[in-house]
């Protein structure tokens, strides 16, 4: 004779149920957040709370970044930023955000998990070649990382800006706790959201910039004499020389794709990028940011410093 498993199907159930239920009560989350939490919400929370604690000890090879990622006690300087912190595994996985996000970006940590447990579930996906090119940039872990992409907001977010946010990350990787070279650490970035992006305007003539315009091979037909207070070379010295002669050679890739998109786009295109060139002392580099668009059969760009 058959005996039914549904009165045991109901216990497990039950059982699993009150487990995720204990688990819920236990997230640091702001009492109104929980109620709305499904239980796949509660599972994804509970990873990325895992690998931040995991990966955020106390320690004493744990930087600023990684103490404000971790330290409630700090929540009032962190609120006080012009942008957001983040940390993310090598593999994109999301590792902390401070929660002034929501000042910025319309989401909530619950809201972040409601879209995924990656920071590609948050950004435009024409963004996500380049920022997986980022965080698998071979070189010194403490290198610097600067790059442009666009987050996604909050569709109720009253802000011109809703829907996608331009926003410029810095960071470097952190050494993650326990012995040198057990895991490939930690992206740690601050998040400035460039709202509105900069552009020339008759107002904001003090901005510290340069225009230049270039042949569709990018060869410099014109620029700005001001490129002598950033870049130290005179403006003689530049013309029918290659921009690529000036970039460093971690940001080519970058360049050279926007530069192709935008050489078979029509006059209503426009390009952006995050890039270094190299001063003429060649002692060091100066961080732009760039936004392009067709002029007749030239390239006009806008170079912002970065500083």
């Amino acid at each position: 004779m058959l005996r039914s498993t549904k009165g045991a199907s109901k216990a497990r159930r039950d059982q699993i149920n009150a487990e995720i239920r204990a688990l819920r009560d236990l997230l640091p989350l702001p009492e109104g957040d929980r109620p709305r939490l499904s239980y796949l919400h509660v599972m994804a929370l509970a990873c990325i709370y895992t690998r931040k604690g995991a990966c955020l000890r106390p320690g004493p090879a744990r930087g600023a970044p990684m103490e404000l990622l971790g330290g409630p006690e700090l929540a009032d300087l962190v609120a006080s930023l012009p942008g957001f912190l983040l940390a993310v595994t090598r593999e994109g996985k999301l590792v902390g955000v401070t929660d002034n996000v929501a000042q910025h970006l319309g989401h909530s940590m619950v809201d972040l998990v409601a879209q995924g447990d990656s920071i590609y579930d948050l950004l435009d996906p024409a963004d996500h070649p380049l920022v997986r090119h980022q965080l698998t940039l071979p070189g010194p872990p403490q290198a610097e990382r600067l790059f442009r992409c666009r987050f996604t907001t909050s569709r109720a977010s009253r802000r011109p800006s809703a829907g996608r946010k331009l926003v410029l990350l810095r960071g470097r990787f952190q050494a993650p706790p326990g012995p040198p070279g057990a895991s490939p650490g930690l992206f740690v970035a601050f998040c400035a959201p460039l709202d509105p992006p900069p552009w020339p305007c008759p107002d904001c003539l003090l901005l510290p910039a340069f225009q230049s315009r270039h042949a569709r091979d990018l060869a410099l037909l014109d620029v700005s004499d001001s490129v002598l207070i950033h870049l130290g070379y005179g403006r003689g010295e530049l013309l029918g020389r290659s921009w690529y002669r000036l970039l460093h050679p971690e940001d080519l890739s970058h360049v050279a794709r926007q530069h192709l998109r935008l050489a078979g786009a029509g006059a209503e295109a426009r390009g952006e990028l995050v890039t270094r060139l190299q001063r003429k002392d060649g002692l060091g580099w100066t961080w732009v940011y760039a936004r392009l668009r067709p002029e007749g059969p030239a390239l006009l760009a806008h170079n912002f410093i970065i500083r």
